[in-house]
Order: C-alpha cells, then sequence, then structure tokens
C-alpha cells in the first residue's frame, strides 16, 4: 500500500487537507506529521518510505537542510517519487534544487478559498502545464491596466468565477496573480482543457518598483538559490539617503574573513547581473534565520520604515 504525507498544521489552512483526503480515496496510507519538528519528519520519510509528499518550496528546502545535518542523503536512503509543492510561488532553481535532493519530481498545484477548489494542477506530460480544472471554475486572463482580455501565451491577471462552491459564490474575482494561459493543444496529454504554462509567475501586489526596476521574491530567490553557500535568507527593501536599495542577509554558515567578503562581493554582482540593482550584502550566522513551514515572506518593504 502506498503511502503519502502532507507537512501542514491540520488546522484552518484549507489546502492540504483536500492532499490528505485525496491520499485516502487513492488508497494511501497517510501518516499523520502534522506536529512533528524537521528532525522527525525526515526520520519518518526514510523510516517508512514514504512515497508522495505535500508541502511548501520552503519547507522542503529547510528538510533538504535538516537531512544533511543529519547525514540523511534523501535521495538515497528515502523514497519520494512524488513531491506537491505549492501555496507559495518558488523559482525554476528552487524546483531543480528540490527534485535533485529528493530524487522525485516536483509538482505545482493551487486552489482558493474564493472559488472553493483546486483550479489547477501540474500535468506529467509538459513541464509546468497547469490545466486550469475548467469544471469546477471559469478562468479568465486580463490585461492589468485595461481590464480587456488578453489572448494566448500573453501575461495578464487571473480572474476566476467559481462553479462549485455552495452558499457563497465569487463572480470575476481579481486574483492579483500573473499568469499565462496556452491552448490545450499544446500538451500532449489529451486533455481539453487549457493551461496555465509554469502555473502563477508571480502577483501583483508582490512586486515593488526600486529606481525604476521591477523587482519580485522570486527574482531574488532566483539569484540566491544559484550559492550553495546560502542556507536561508531574508531581503528588505529600505531607504539610505533618499536612495532606494535591496537589503540581504544570506545565512551561510561560518565563513569569515577573506572567503566572507568575496561571497558577499559575487552575491551583490550577480543582483547587478541578473536584477539591475547592486544590494548590501549581510552574511548571517548559521541558523540565524527563521524557517517555516507555511508561506515564506522573504522581501519586507521597509522604505516607510526608513524616512521616518
Amino acid at each position: 500500500r502506498h503511502k503519502g504525507m502532507v507537512a501542514f498544521g491540520y488546522g484552518l489552512f484549507a489546502g492540504f487537507w483536500g492532499m490528505h483526503y485525496a491520499l485516502e480515496r487513492m488508497g494511501c496510507t497517510v501518516l499523520p506529521a502534522g506536529g512533528l519538528d524537521s528532525k522527525a519528519f525526515v526520520g519518518l520519510l526514510v523510516e517508512h518510505q514514504v512515497e508522495v509528499v505535500g508541502l511548501t518550496p520552503s519547507y522542503a528546502m529547510r528538510l533538504i537542510e535538516t537531512a544533511g545535518e543529519m547525514g540523511v542523503d534523501l535521495a538515497r536512503d528515502a523514497n519520494v517519487h512524488i513531491i506537491l509543492a505549492g501555496a507559495e510561488p518558488r523559482s525554476d532553481f528552487t524546483t531543480r534544487t528540490i527534485e535533485s535532493a529528493f530524487g522525485a519530481r516536483v509538482f505545482n498545484a493551487a486552489g482558493t478559498t474564493e472559488c472553493g477548489s483546486v483550479f489547477m494542477f501540474e500535468c506529467p506530460a509538459r513541464r509546468g502545464a497547469c490545466h486550469i480544472n475548467e469544471p469546477l471554475v471559469i478562468q479568465e486572463v486580463l490585461h492589468p491596466e485595461t481590464a480587456e482580455p488578453v489572448g494566448y501565451g500573453e501575461e495578464g491577471v487571473r480572474v476566476t468565477t467559481g462553479l462549485y462552491r455552495e452558499g457563497v459564490q465569487l463572480f470575476r474575482h481579481w486574483t492579483e496573480d500573473i499568469v499565462v494561459k496556452r491552448h490545450h493543444t499544446e500538451c500532449g496529454c489529451g486533455r481539453t482543457w487549457d493551461f496555465l504554462d509554469g502555473g502563477i509567475l508571480r502577483r501583483v501586489d508582490d512586486m515593488r518598483k526600486v529606481r525604476g526596476v521591477s523587482v519580485t521574491p522570486v527574482m531574488i530567490e532566483d539569484v540566491l538559490r544559484g550559492f550553495p553557500e546560502v542556507a536561508e535568507f531574508r531581503s528588505s527593501l529600505r531607504t539610505d539617503r533618499g536612495l532606494d536599495t535591496i537589503h540581504v542577509q544570506a545565512e551561510a554558515g561560518d565563513l569569515t574573513g577573506p572567503a566572507a567578503e568575496a561571497l558577499r562581493a559575487r552575491i551583490a554582482e550577480e543582483f547587478k547581473r541578473e536584477i539591475g540593482i547592486r544590494p548590501t550584502v549581510e552574511l548571517a550566522p548559521a541558523g540565524s534565520l527563521p524557517r517555516t513551514k507555511w508561506k515564506a515572506a522573504r522581501l519586507h518593504d521597509e522604505r516607510h520604515l526608513t524616512h521616518a
């Protein structure tokens, strides 16, 4: 009998309840893991050879770090085949890191309370093709400024009308999610449901302007995940003497002296090359930055504080 685990606190967050009950309906044994710390979670993965795991990308990265501290090679010692990593955006580099560390395929899915259901799921036939659950939701993609429909292959805001909820229903809910819709014939699976290419790319309200440059949390994550020395990070937008800046805290073990200075310089240079802004970089001590099982907030706009 197949085994699954879902990493959430079994509280009011509805998303992973759906995965729990879906696994049960498929005949899987679901191991209770809601209150476990990261070491216990890794231990259960290995001991029970769990095959399917649901969690946030941030917590997957935390488990990789914890497994390394325990001397556990997840790809070798565990038996995970499928990871459903949802509830927050992630960069392509983060997806590749999780897949490599676990030796498993990472899939995407998302739902919202407003439409009352999972509205998209990633197809095994085409990486990143998240089919719209069309029997349960009407999915429009509209221009973020004009609110006019955009064509296939164009970016726009996801606007939903649910067809599933009973009691209270929202019509044409403006989600702030930026997506690109493609025709179902571009995926080879045979489904007749259109798909969102790459799922939710970013959120309108996540984007910040810094000296005229658009910056999102995923852009920052993509840069910092490229440095294997960086275990965790936090970034903030600040104002220094009238100039907007990005401040990055990067947890990089116990590096000191020339090695630390070299890493700071490399991070700053990569930011400048990829995003167009050179940040200030602070190396934080090992274990000093917070980890979370839930939706991680790694970009904080503190400019209103530094103006004061």
